[in-house]
């Protein structure tokens, strides 16, 4: 079994994002993502998310993520992300 794990891909559920240098499209994701299958057993799919998953996890540690402030700060962009959802859909 293979896992990946991605960052951001400009799909529907992304808004359609502009596609850059850490943002690939779904296809251009798709195809390196492929180019994976049997190399490894995790992957982030794409050169460009194994790069920014190393320098995340380098600032990020699991006491930082699990902290109060941190959960905060989590569910208030969920709060304004699904605000910012109902209000595109209306």
């Amino acid at each position: 079994p293979q896992s990946v794990m991605p960052l951001m891909v400009s799909t529907n559920m992304t808004q359609n994002v502009q596609d850059n240098l850490l943002v690939k499209s779904a296809q251009d994701f798709a195809r390196d993502a492929l180019n994976t299958v049997g190399y490894t057993h995790r992957t982030n799919g794409c050169l460009s998310h194994s790069i920014q998953s190393y320098f995340l996890r380098l600032i990020m540690s699991d006491e930082l993520l699990g902290s109060r402030p941190m959960t905060w700060i989590a569910k208030e962009v969920n709060k304004s992300l699904a605000k910012t959802v109902r209000q595109k859909q209306q």
